[in-house]
């Protein structure tokens, strides 16, 4: 089993790979200066500093447990494996605990509503054909024996959703030169979270 450190090394590698694509040299800077942190889950509630915090080594299981769907930049990103918002003073959850996105602590730091890491690196390194035996006459694994196939989920864009995310996160943090930031307007049962920016550079989410 690849550790952690490792992992997330190798994920953040990705995220940088196809930030690059689209962004600017000064926000791909941004992503190579801590702006991200990858930590066990106790390490990054405790943290108390302005910068996303993604929780690391939290259990997922194999089956998707339940996804939302949240409002986002005139689209939505669907969401699985809750982590719930952290005990003690301090914290807020954010559009609304029923269907979070995030949660905040006032000293800056952000944490992900959803186990961001472990679903991507689920995804990415095959955990359902690697530990799922079932095969077709051919070998392969059968797309009916997909968990995520099973909860409607195989056709979400999961890693473009985080990046999306995570963008629009350090830039609470950092003034990019395409700059952004969240903006929350609640209604009577939801509430809007925008992702502003000054360009015309866009993240497609496979919407």
């Amino acid at each position: 089993m690849v550790e952690p450190g490792r992992l997330a090394a190798w994920l953040h590698a990705q995220f940088r790979h196809n930030l690059a694509l689209g962004f600017t040299n000064e926000c791909v800077r941004r992503f190579e200066a801590n702006a991200i942190r990858y930590l066990p889950l106790a390490e990054a509630v405790a943290l108390r500093q302005p910068v996303v915090a993604v929780p690391t080594g939290v259990p997922a299981p194999l089956e998707p447990a339940g996804a939302w769907r949240v409002p986002f930049n005139g689209t939505s990103l669907t969401l699985w494996n809750r982590i719930a918002c952290p005990e003690g003073p301090g914290w807020s959850t954010f559009p609304v605990p029923d269907t979070p996105l995030f949660h905040r602590h006032e000293s800056g730091t952000l944490l992900p509503a959803w186990n961001l890491f472990a679903n991507l690196c689920d995804m990415l390194l095959f955990r359902e054909e690697r530990e799922l035996t079932k095969r077709d006459e051919h070998g392969r694994f059968p797309l009916a024996s997909s968990p995520r196939y099973k909860a409607g989920l195989l056709r979400v864009p999961a890693f473009n959703e985080a990046l999306a995310f995570l963008v629009a996160a350090i830039y609470e943090t950092c003034s990019c030169r395409r700059r952004s930031s969240f903006r929350t307007t609640a209604t009577s049962s939801t509430a809007e979270i925008a992702l502003r920016r000054r360009s015309a550079c866009s993240i497609s989410c496979g919407r």
